[in-house]
Order: structure tokens, then sequence, then C-alpha cells
């Protein structure tokens, strides 16, 4: 049967004259919206025991699996079944210490591997492999949390993410391997994910029946409103991909032609060509997100007017994204999944330097391309320059409103410039391309970047602005990655909005 789906797909690939990697992950992903739609109405969790739909999951997830990857899904299954067997061994102080530790080593063995070979693919197995590491750790410390420390060790959303049960072979292979998200993500909890397949999410209500005797009646959120608005979304960002990739290649940064043209043209393309990139990334996560949705994960509740939220699995909120004012923004809203896995495992866990230790690690888990290294720690200069911005500049615009539309006008252009240009690396990966592009704008950004950093460091903070910051710090615990308070509040959504709690 993979001989015969290979070479249609091949037929394909040719009359379309488009490279066959991009036919079968198009076509996964429209097999994975037909897939959801059965899952949803033909598995109904009322309809079906958990037993079947984790072993649907599975079973449907490790096809897929071995079909993209073929032998490298040995890598994708030795990892988490050895991740396993140490959940079950390991002392339990040390246990969580140590499948981080182990998985991480496993995932680096492997991105060091494809960097000796120079080789990178949009469909590989270290893609997957970076989401079940997600998995694998976060459940190791969900398991610690739930079982062996005690509540008031724990913030709030260690506590609600806490696995009070160790989970069977079965309810973990399906959580590692379930094709809702085995490709491209995106990344949910366990505890999200349990509650996803024991039909949690649904909405109950009682009635009276024909034989007088009371019924409780099941029923699901409404999604396909939802579904429908975000694949046309993410089908006006497949067409800006296919324009801009078409004519803005990323590599064409470094090229004669673009290295001699005008200063203006140079941002123009550099900008349309990494968000030509990112548009690639936006659309694979957005039709993955339908994707779960349409099988029933995802739900997070109502806003206030009823309606429902479906967005607790969601990789980028677009609009606040293309219109971040600064890196912390732009952070809260590009792959939001990865940035509360960072949180998890990480920011809430170490005692001291959070921030660097916090960004090492996605470093690390993105692999070791130079341009990976490059981007992270542009990052975190930005990160810095912003803030002293921030502190010291936009007291003086925040009293007039015509000043505070011209400073966050100022402060979008300049953050948008400053996202692609310290995100260029990330897409060159090579050290010689990305030396080769900063050297023919004179290390710009970087200069500019330091000598913020510089004169602002020897500007006093406004006691305005230090007293907001004490209030803020004093109320909320927020964190680098994803700029989201940790603070507990029953009634709150992951990005602070209100909603109304569901019953179960």
């Amino acid at each position: 049967m993979a001989v015969v789906l290979s070479s249609l797909l091949s037929t394909i690939a040719e009359k379309a004259d488009m490279p066959t990697i991009q036919v079968l992950f198009i076509t996964l992903q429209i097999s994975g919206l037909v897939l959801a739609i059965l899952y949803r109405t033909l598995l109904h969790p009322h309809r079906v025991s958990t037993t079947v739909r984790h072993v649907t999951a599975t079973v449907i997830g490790l096809f897929i699996g071995v079909h993209c990857y073929s032998w490298s899904m040995c890598h994708l299954l030795l990892q988490p079944t050895l991740a396993y067997i140490l959940m079950k061994t390991v002392n339990h102080k040390s246990m969580p210490k140590v499948v981080f530790l182990v998985s991480m080593a496993y995932l680096s063995v492997e991105h060091l591997q494809q960097l000796m070979r120079n080789f990178t693919a949009d469909l590989d197995h270290i893609g997957p492999m970076m989401l079940i590491t997600q998995r694998i750790t976060s459940l190791a410390f969900g398991i610690h949390d739930g079982l062996y420390v005690d509540d008031s060790k724990l913030n709030p959303r260690q506590r609600k993410l806490a696995v009070r049960r160790f989970p069977t072979l079965i309810e973990y292979y399906s959580y590692i391997f379930h094709f809702q998200a085995l490709a491209v993500g995106p990344f949910c909890f366990y505890k999200h994910y349990i509650e996803f397949i024991e039909g949690q999410y649904l909405v109950y209500s009682k009635k009276i029946g024909k034989d007088g005797k009371e019924e409780i009646v099941y029923k699901d959120p409404p999604v396909m409103v939802t579904a429908v608005r975000k694949l046309f979304s993410t089908a006006i960002v497949a067409l800006f991909c296919y324009f801009s990739l078409a004519n803005f290649p990323v590599t064409g940064n470094i090229s004669e032609e673009v290295k001699s043209s005008s200063v203006l043209y140079r941002m123009l393309y550099m900008v349309v060509s990494a968000m030509g990139v990112q548009s690639k990334y936006i659309f694979a996560w957005g039709v993955a997100d339908v994707v779960c949705n349409l099988s029933g994960l995802g739900f997070n509740g109502y806003h206030d007017d009823g309606s429902p939220r479906w967005d607790l699995v969601t990789n980028v909120h677009l609009i606040p994204f293309l219109m971040a004012t600064n890196l912390r923004e732009v952070i809260a809203n590009w792959h939001i999944p990865a940035a509360n896995w960072l949180k998890y495992v990480c920011f809430d866990r170490v005692p001291r330097y959070k921030d660097v230790l916090t960004f090492a690690l996605s470093c690390v888990w993105h692999g070791f391309y130079p341009g990976y290294i490059w981007t992270v720690t542009n990052a975190i200069f930005v990160t810095i320059a912003s803030k002293k911005v921030r502190q010291n500049i936009r007291p003086y615009f925040i009293g007039n409103g015509y000043l505070k539309l011209f400073y966050d006008f100022i402060t979008w252009f300049a953050n948008t410039l400053a996202l692609e240009y310290i995100f260029l690396p990330f897409m060159l990966l090579e050290n010689d391309l990305i030396i080769d592009f900063y050297k023919s704008i004179y290390f710009c950004g970087h200069l500019i970047v330091f000598s913020i950093i510089l004169v602002l460091s020897f500007v006093k903070t406004s006691k305005k602005e230090q007293r907001n910051n004490s209030v803020t710090s004093s109320t909320v615990t927020s964190s680098p990655v994803n700029g989201q308070n940790t603070k507990a509040d029953t009634n709150k959504n992951t990005d602070g909005t209100s909603y109304k709690i569901k019953s179960h």
C-alpha cells in the first residue's frame, strides 16, 4: 500500500510541478482534516470507550509516522519508550530531571547528526522528535508534581497541570503519537489531552425523558464556524507564502543584486522574504490547529458573549503577532505551546538565571545550526534594549493620546524590522551566509541595539515607571518566553481574557 501511495504522490507532484515532499505534506494536512471529523463523529467520547479512542489515535499516528519517516520512525519509538521505562524505574525525586536530560540528549544527538550531514528537509523526523521531547519532559514533571509533591509547594500552573495517576502504556503512546499533532504539532500538556479523550470538554444538561426518568444530554461546543474562519485565514497566509517565496527567496538577501540596491528596497526585501518563511510555519500550524479542533482537541471555555474558545493549542495569534510593538509581544503570540513548555519545564523550576537558561533551552531544543544560536543571542539583546526603551522613553509619550499613538507606530515599525533582522539567521542557518548578510549592512542593527543599551544604562528610570514595574512584579510573575501570567485565576484563559467555567 505504501508503494501505491508513493507512486500516486509522485504522479501528482510531477503534474503539479511541485516537490513530492510538499505534495505529501499537503496530503497529510487534508487527510488530517477528514480523519479529525470522522474521529469526532464516529468515536465520540460518549459513543465509544476511552481505550478505543486511544488505540485509534495511536494506530493512525503510527501509520502516518512509518509512511512519512520510514526507518527514522525507530528513533521516534525508541526515545519515548526509553523515557517511559525511566519514569517507571528511576527514583521519583530525580525522575523528571533524568528523563529531561536523557530526552534532551537523545534529541541533541539527532540534531548534531543532522548538522554533520548538512541536511535539512521540510519533513524529516527531527520535527516530530522535538514535539515528542516536549511531551515526554512535560509529562515527567507533571507526574512528579501530581504524585510526589505536596500541592502547597506547587505554583498555580503546576497544580493545574499535575498528573494525579500514572498513565498506562496505551495512554502514554496515544499522547505521544496521536495523529492530530504528530508531524507539526501543536504541543499540548498531558492533562489537556486526557480531558479531550475522556470528553471533559463536553457540555451537559439534564432533561426528563419520555419514561419520566432524568437523562443527561451531552452537547459538543460548536466548532465549524471557528474551523472555517481559521482555514480562511490560513488560505490567505498560504497565498502570501507562495507569492513571497517565489519572488523574494530568503537567500536573495545576500545576492549581489539585492546588496547593491537602495536601503529602502533592502529593508523591504528583508521583511517580505522573512515573512514568507514565517508564513510557512503559520500555514502548517494553522491547519494542524484546525485538525485538532475538528477532532475536539483545543476547547478552552467560553467568551463572555457565550461563544466558544478553541485556542487551547493554537500556535499563533496572527493579528497580535503582526501588530506587536516589542519582542515580548511577539514571543507571547508566536509558537505559544512551545513557550508554555519552556515556562513549565524551565523558567518556573530553575532558582536563578531564569531568562538566560530558558533562552538556552530554547536554543538547544531547536538545534545547533549557527543560525539558531545567532537568533537566540540577538533576541536576548533586543529584549534588553526594548526594556530600557520602555522604562526610559515611553513615560514621555503616554500622557498624550496623539503622542502615545505616534510612539506605538514607531515601536511597531522598529519591532517589525528588528524581528526580521534577528530572525533572518534562523533561515540562513550557515555562519558564512549570516556574516555575509550582516557585513553587507555593516551590522547596523547590532550597533543600534548596543547603543541603546549603553546610552540608556546611564539614564535613571522614571519614578512613575519604577512604580509601575514594582506593582506589576508584586502582583504577577511573567515569563520572558510567553509573557503570560502565572497568577491563579480560575476565570481567566491563558491570555488573560475572561470566560465562563464549563461544567462536567
